[in-house]
């Protein structure tokens, strides 16, 4: 049986750690996390800096610049960290990179950024909105696309899939079933389900066969798959 992979999704958080942050991805892949999931955000002097929310302590990020983003950080008593220094650092890490927020021109914008200082191989581009992705696939069909979904599965992945050849379905873990596992893996697409907290549906998802878990609580769903023989 396939391993299945557990992501950290923004790293891996507590009262100690930041989210997002360098800290919190070296300590995910301490633990023994396969990949870390994180969002970023092209601020106005064109920097990716890793960020959940679209402002900051009231400043908007895609409109403020990186160096007036990190003094705010610093300010509030944490570092930002730019997507340069999390590429550089794990080029052979299993990367989950969510845009934010959604369009077409920011995809084709992060999608040039990932050809030149990424690794084609282990770092790939996540988005709810197909369009997003679709920026992507404009220019360059190398890159790994992951397909975010919070609503029931219908037939709109494969229209999706057709458009723009993608490598992973990421819906929220209460939406899937095993017959859609089953026609999402025949056609050659990995699924990674978010954000599986409760040792119950951890437990309830490594058994179904689906290829990653992302998860607030890393270290809960490592425990968990230690226990089953794969």
């Amino acid at each position: 049986m396939y391993k299945t992979k557990i992501i950290g999704h923004r790293g891996l958080k507590s009262k100690f750690l930041q989210e997002n942050t360098m800290h919190c991805f070296d300590a995910a892949f301490k633990l023994g996390c396969d990949g870390v999931e994180m969002d970023v955000h092209l601020c106005k002097d064109r920097q990716w800096i890793i960020h959940h929310d679209f402002n900051l302590g009231g400043l908007i990020l895609h409109k403020t610049s990186s160096d007036v983003l990190m003094n705010k950080a610093e300010a509030k008593g944490y570092k930002l960290t730019f997507l340069s220094d999390v590429l550089e650092k794990y080029p052979d890490k299993e990367l989950n990179i969510e845009v934010k927020p959604d369009s077409f021109t920011l995809g084709k914008e992060l999608g040039k950024y990932i050809i030149q200082n990424g690794n084609l191989n282990k770092h790939y581009i996540s988005s709810f909105k197909s369009e997003t992705l679709a920026g992507v696939r404009n220019i360059s069909t190398d890159i790994n696309l992951s397909w975010i979904t919070l609503y029931a599965i219908t037939r709109k992945w494969k229209a999706i899939h057709k458009k723009i050849n993608l490598y992973t379905i990421n819906p929220f873990h209460q939406i899937i079933s095993n017959y859609k596992i089953h026609q999402i893996h025949k056609e050659g697409i990995k699924i990674q389900l978010w954000t599986l907290n409760k040792s119950k549906s951890i437990t309830k998802h490594l058994r179904s066969g689906i290829d990653a878990i992302i998860t607030d609580k890393p270290k809960l769903a490592i425990g968990e798959r230690q226990k089953i023989s794969f």
